[in-house]
Order: C-alpha cells, then structure tokens, then sequence
C-alpha cells in the first residue's frame, strides 16, 4: 500500500466513526421531530391505525422502518406538510 493510500484509508476510517446512527426505535417525541409531524398529529396517526406503536414496560415506541414507511405513502403536495 502506497502512502496516499494509507493516509486516505486513515481518513475515511475516522470519518467514518464520526456517522452518527440513527436508533431503530424511537420514543414519540423523537418519532414526532423525525418525521415533522406534531405530536399530537403523530398519536392522532397511531389512534388511527396509520402508525404503529408498541408498548415495551413503560415506554410507547415507534419502529423508525414504520414511520419511513408512513411518510413515503404521504408525499407532500405543494407547500403543506402533513401537520
């Protein structure tokens, strides 16, 4: 391996530590900044059926798979997001 290899293998390791992951499961605040929905409208979703939840002890949780799902089957129209 020549030298600039191995430095650009160096810097594409350190950058690579610094991605940020993203949780698979997420609490309904969070679900709700991830997705621009407002709280409200997100528990409005789950009532209806739209959105999947899981009670897990205490907490009420959201598969972030689910929520991706909910929001590429409501594409924006125009200027109005889905709050």
């Amino acid at each position: 391996m020549l030298k600039h290899e191995k430095d650009q293998a160096v810097a594409d390791a350190k950058s690579a530590s610094t991605i940020r992951l993203q949780p698979r499961w997420l609490r309904p605040d969070a679900a709700a900044e991830y997705s621009g929905l407002s709280r409200s409208s997100l528990y409005e979703e789950m009532s209806a059926g739209n959105i999947r939840s899981y009670r897990v002890g205490g907490c009420r949780l959201i598969d972030r798979e689910e929520l991706d799902r909910f929001i590429s089957s409501h594409p924006e129209k125009g200027s109005t997001n889905l709050q």
